[in-house]
């Protein structure tokens, strides 16, 4: 009963300090405003209940001073 999934991200690794939730079925999801930097990024499902998942595996994305969309797919 997959509800959907919290999009975690912050500065360092394993300190997750902004999210976004997104349900299920989304194919992607569009974090903008971040600024020049080394981010850190995890996932947690959540079913119908609201349990959570664990996170997932850690992603680290360094943005350069080229503005930067991310989308995590």
């Amino acid at each position: 009963d997959l509800a959907g999934y919290v999009l975690v991200w912050g500065t360092a690794s394993g300190v997750y300090t902004q999210s976004s939730t997104v349900s299920a079925g989304t194919v992607s999801h569009e974090v903008t405003g971040l600024d020049t930097g080394t981010y850190y990024f995890a996932v947690r499902a959540f079913n119908a209940s609201g349990l959570h998942s664990g996170y997932s595996n850690e992603v680290t994305v360094v943005f350069g001073a080229t503005v930067v969309t991310p989308s995590i797919s």
